[in-house]
């Protein structure tokens, strides 16, 4: 898949949702983070990334700042 838009929905310590334009939730770790941490991340932010179907739904492969 190519980049998608989302927004930060919730935000845990090594975790997070992230709500796309289309209205999908998309779960990423902390290790997909690509060009900011999660200290930097804050509900409502914007941000792109590459999303793939995982074990419990999608996921997040990547997320970089928008």
């Amino acid at each position: 898949g190519g980049d998608t838009k989302g927004t930060v929905q919730r935000l845990f310590d090594e975790y997070g949702f992230i709500m796309t334009l289309d209205d999908q939730e998309v779960f990423f770790h902390a290790n997909a983070l690509k060009d900011i941490s999660m200290t930097e991340l804050e509900e409502g932010v914007d941000v792109s990334l590459a999303m793939e179907e995982g074990d419990k739904g999608l996921q997040a492969v990547w997320v970089k700042a928008a």
